[in-house]
């Protein structure tokens, strides 16, 4: 087996897994992992694989990074931001555009870890954070 072949039957042993290896904003690796912990082999062979992990996804990846824009004090509304005001402006107490939603989680809330959950998010997506 060639080392292309290895390190996509480890990619898909990780996602077997329930894990999630990925590469961040700046091409670092990140390993999400989920209910069971990561075995130590499997840790093992991650670590012996880094370089082969970080240009396979590179040269793989579907998403091309987005660029951010520049700073501005102020930016143009798209036009679904512009037709959503337009409807707000005609029906100021309509909810048609608002999705609430609720649900019951069952077990042990781990509250540290669903507030970093929630704090990455909203690093992630600068929308949240005006």
């Amino acid at each position: 087996m060639n080392s292309s072949q290895e390190t996509i039957e480890l990619l898909k042993l990780i996602r077997q897994s329930n894990h999630r290896l990925y590469l961040d904003k700046d091409d670092n690796l990140r390993l999400d992992v989920f209910k069971g912990g990561l075995p130590k082999e499997l840790r093992e062979r991650i670590k012996s694989s880094k370089d082969e992990l970080i240009s396979y996804l590179k040269e793989n990846s579907r998403f091309k990074p987005i660029p951010n824009t520049p700073e501005k004090a102020s930016y143009c509304a798209s036009s679904s931001q512009t037709r959503l005001y337009f409807l707000h402006e005609f029906d100021k107490t309509s909810s048609a555009y608002n999705m609430p939603h609720v649900m019951q989680l069952k077990g042990n809330l781990e509250f540290n870890k669903l507030e970093n959950v929630l704090e990455r998010l909203i690093q992630h997506h600068s929308s949240l954070r005006t």
